[in-house]
This record gives structure tokens, C-alpha cells and sequence, in this order.
């Protein structure tokens, strides 16, 4: 997990969105918490929630590989 109060650095340096591939039940991900301070820091904020052994696995790295090629 990245340190929340990191995120408008990470805006200063050029970086445009924030990926999170947890799922919301792990320990500690801050899902929802992570989205508001990234959209404050004027960050696009995209929650793909990634488990491999899950029926749509392949979808989320569709998604994933699209989302990483976009300006």
C-alpha cells in the first residue's frame, strides 16, 4: 500500500492514476480510503480488484493491460 499523504507527490512528479488491485476484504487495503485521497490529490483513481484463482481473472487483466496503455 502506498502512504496516502504520498499521493500529491506522486501528482507533483507527472504520475495521472493510481491502480489499486487489491480486494477490499484484505487487511489493510483502504480501498475506499485510498480512492478519496487519491481523487484529492487530482488523481484518477481505479479500483480493479484482482484475485487470480477468480472466474473473471482474465477480465481484470484486460481491464489492467488497458488501463496501464491509456495517457
Amino acid at each position: 500500500m502506498i502512504e496516502l499523504t504520498a499521493l500529491p507527490e506522486l501528482k507533483r512528479r507527472g504520475f495521472k492514476t493510481v491502480i489499486n488491485l487489491r480486494m477490499p476484504a484484505e487487511q489493510d487495503a483502504h480501498v475506499e480510503e485510498e480512492g478519496v485521497a487519491a481523487r484529492a490529490a487530482g488523481l484518477k483513481y481505479i479500483s480493479m480488484p484482482f484475485n487470480v484463482t477468480a472466474s473473471d481473472a482474465n477480465a481484470v487483466v484486460d481491464a489492467f493491460l488497458k488501463a496501464i496503455v491509456d495517457p
